[in-house]
């Protein structure tokens, strides 16, 4: 399969630089900034199935010239496609600022009549999703809220602060298994021990609230602060048994 699509990239792109050097003969014959707008939305579609978002993130671009764009028929159904994939790519590529700068140039410089109802409604779900779900993280992790267990990785290693950010998750854990939350386990139902515990995921809740408000988060800036450590990351250990999260291999 890639060296398929690696083939079709060649081709495509001896078309558009021979298409591109042959301006003058091909006018008479075609809209030629509308053919090279085409073939560099099907460069876009090829480095986006090699997984070369940057790439394809410049060819979806390139699609989008004043003259290719003034096309109407060309516009509706590749130019706005072509937007949104390079917002699409351009997050997908790491670079999520820029994403959701280009999809709010789609919703904010064109009319819902120009756009197709299938590009406008992905694209308004696609910028909420970036507003809601990953800019607040990007946000918070380049925040000075986020050096506080990124220090103990440099100071001493990824395995304390990993533990400093699992401690209060760990903490209610054991509360948990302690005799209260047992008790209120046996009146609702549940049976004794930790099997009856691994099979009332209501009751997990009580610890994944810690993690959710910020634990993960946590554990994610500590590990930015030394990418390279080896990291082992398990869910559960036993039947149960115990919450690890993610933890060094090593004490590096």
């Amino acid at each position: 399969m890639e060296e398929t699509l690696l083939k079709a990239s060649k081709a495509y792109m001896a078309t558009r630089k021979l298409a591109d050097e042959n301006r003058a003969a091909l006018a008479s014959k075609l809209n030629v900034e509308v053919y090279l707008a085409y073939i560099a939305f099907s460069l876009g579609l090829v480095g986006a199935a090699l997984g070369r978002f940057d790439e394809s993130a410049h060819w979806f671009e390139s699609v989008r010239t004043d003259s290719a764009m003034a096309d109407r028929e060309f516009a509706v159904e590749f130019g706005m496609s072509a937007w949104l994939r390079e917002a699409e790519c351009l997050r997908l590529a790491g670079r999520t600022r820029e994403a959701s700068k280009v999809v709010q140039c789609l919703l904010n410089d064109t009319s819902d009549d120009q756009r197709p109802e299938s590009v406008s409604s992905r694209a308004a779900e696609f910028q909420d999703y970036l507003l809601v779900r990953e800019l607040p993280i990007i946000d918070w992790l380049e925040s000075p809220e986020a050096t506080a267990p990124v220090q103990p990785a440099y100071g001493e290693s990824l395995r304390t602060a990993v533990a400093g950010a699992v401690a209060e998750l760990v903490s209610s854990w054991e509360r948990w298994r302690g005799d209260d939350y047992r008790s209120l386990h046996q009146q609702l139902g549940g049976q004794d021990g930790d099997a009856g515990i691994g099979t009332q995921p209501e009751f997990q809740s009580v610890l994944l609230d810690v993690w959710g408000r910020g634990g993960f988060l946590k554990v994610a800036a500590a590990i930015r602060a030394k990418p390279r450590a080896a990291i082992a990351v398990d869910a559960w250990s036993g039947p149960g048994d115990r919450l690890l999260g993610a933890y060094p291999v090593s004490p590096l």
